[in-house]
């Protein structure tokens, strides 16, 4: 079953004294040469003449600027160090998932802090609100004052493939976004208390972004209202903290599989991803945890053989879809999950009927009530952005091998290869029960082969990115019960340390929004 308890790593890693030293090593290299491109050399990120992630091209001087988020680092660092060592006297879950909460909101804010381009946090509100950068709180102010309106016609207004914006960006999405943000909208002009406390947590750099758009908006006659510039800025903060809150799904998953250390380890490597907060806030960022807990959700309906959660798992299912065609290739996951599990145990089919019953009557609900029929909406999305590549050429055998590269280079060659390396780990004997593991692998591995994603690939495999934590979870566990106490307790340190140093300068070495071709 998916749930089932692995109470010991692989027989040749723990009798492989050498093992723990190889992968260290393994990933100082690797990190070493993420870094040797993307700060010594002129390579390309991408494929030139279709799609390239600019560099900020900052000199090593500007490096002495890090102190606010060197220190961010070595707290996270040291919190995971501290809480990894303490088996016998834990700190309780919910406590110590907070205080990892804090810890890296902190972090995100600090890397966020130090990046020159886009005002530091001041970024946020300006890629929020432009639609160059995201474009969805820019349609729900300007399109969707009248929501019921908006949503019933929303199917009509994205079919014409002729226009850009349909197959390029806004017509490639269902509305849940732009909802999303209406409802934001509307909340804080309606509630001057919400909008005064939240424009009180506003540090001066996102002030100044919003004055900012104001002034500009102001020209065409329509000023950011202070409810407006709340419902921004609030955006704002949600997606980070959804971010962010990724952890808490990840430590429950390794949870059903490794020790609580192990569990801890991954949780917090997360937050090391470099993708997660060049893209921030994007909602693509936000996406990470709304995966992590479909997959939690449904292996307990498969654990359990249990109607209640499939039904819980169809309704995030639709309420995720809603926002993002994204989490369909997710829904295939957890399809070759039920299939697998009930091609071994007869278990799987109570939870996906009840799954089927309660998704199909919720967009059924959503149809009676709003007028907006989801199953309609997600074709015209699909066939929306299959005409994209017939406007954006592209070189599959080019995009093949970068998007290798790029897929490493946005999760950090050290996790990556602990990845690979937790992979192999997955097809032995006592690791074939994580099905639910090597599937997201799989579909990832078909995604990357169909071409489907020739260009920004490191921004729109964030959601599968927690796969390839989950995969690192064997290599994780083994290092940390090595033989020797003294590579159990400085290995699993210097991993972390390496990912953090690779995922700081990576963050603000790339420009994830084009600020530097403003």
């Amino acid at each position: 079953m998916p749930g089932k308890k692995i109470t010991a790593g692989p027989t040749e890693a723990r009798a492989n004294h050498f093992f723990p030293w190889l992968v260290l090593v393994l990933c100082l290299v690797g990190a070493s040469f993420q870094i040797w491109v993307l700060w010594f050399t002129e390579i390309p990120l991408g494929v030139s003449g279709e799609w390239v992630w600019p560099r900020v091209s900052q000199r090593l001087g500007s490096l002495l600027n890090l102190f606010p988020a060197v220190i961010a680092a070595g707290l996270l660092v040291g919190y995971l160090v501290w809480s990894t060592r303490q088996e016998q006297k834990k700190p309780r879950t919910f406590f110590w998932l907070a205080g990892l909460i804090v810890l890296g909101l902190g972090w995100v804010v600090a890397v966020q802090s130090v990046t020159p381009l886009g005002g530091g946090l001041g970024r946020g509100v300006f890629v929020m609100f432009y639609p160059r950068t995201s474009g969805y709180y820019h349609q729900a102010r300007y399109e969707a004052h009248n929501l019921p309106r908006f949503l019933s016609e929303y199917e009509k207004s994205i079919s014409d493939q002729s226009n850009p914006e349909n197959y390029l960006h806004i017509g490639t999405h269902p509305p849940g976004l732009t909802t999303l943000h209406r409802v934001l909208i509307y909340e804080c002009n309606r509630n001057k208390q919400l909008s005064s406390t939240v424009m009180k947590t506003a540090p001066e750099s996102v002030r100044s972004a919003l004055q900012f758009i104001s002034q500009e908006q102001a020209r065409s006659g329509r000023p950011l209202t202070e409810g407006e510039s709340a419902a921004l800025w609030l955006s704002v903060l949600i997606t980070q903290f959804v971010s962010v809150f990724t952890v808490v799904p990840l430590y429950m998953l390794v949870s059903q599989f490794g020790s609580t250390s192990t569990a801890r380890m991954i949780a917090g490597m997360w937050l090391l991803v470099p993708a997660m907060i060049i893209f921030l806030p994007k909602s693509d960022a936000a996406f990470p945890c709304l995966a992590m807990f479909l997959q939690l959700f449904w292996v307990k309906a498969l654990e359990k053989n249990s109607t209640l959660w499939g039904v819980l798992t169809a309704i995030l299912f639709v309420f995720a879809a809603s926002l993002s065609l994204a989490f369909f290739t997710v829904g295939i996951i957890l399809f070759l999950q039920m299939m697998y599990s009930f091609s071994r145990n007869r278990t799987g089919l109570h939870p996906t009927i009840g799954g089927i019953i309660a998704g199909v009557s919720y967009v059924g609900l959503l149809y009676y009530f709003i007028d907006v029929n989801l199953f309609t909406v997600w074709i015209q999305n699909f066939k929306n952005h299959s005409v994209f590549y017939d406007h954006n050429s592209r070189t599959y055998l080019d995009w093949l091998y970068v998007n290798l590269l790029e897929g490493s280079f946005a999760i950090g060659v050290p996790i990556t290869i602990c990845g690979i390396l937790g992979a192999a780990f997955l097809v032995k004997k006592e690791y074939r029960e994580q099905i639910w593991i090597f599937s997201g692998l799989l579909i990832w591995a078909v995604l990357w082969a169909s071409g489907k994603n020739m260009g920004e690939a490191a921004r729109l495999w964030i959601f599968l990115m927690p796969y390839a934590l989950l995969a690192a979870a064997p290599v994780i566990k083994s290092l940390m019960t090595a033989n020797g106490t003294w590579q159990r307790r400085v290995i699993p340190v210097a991993l972390l340390t390496v990912q953090a140093i690779v995922c700081l300068l990576t963050a603000i070495q790339v420009d994830g929004f084009g600020f530097t071709q403003l």
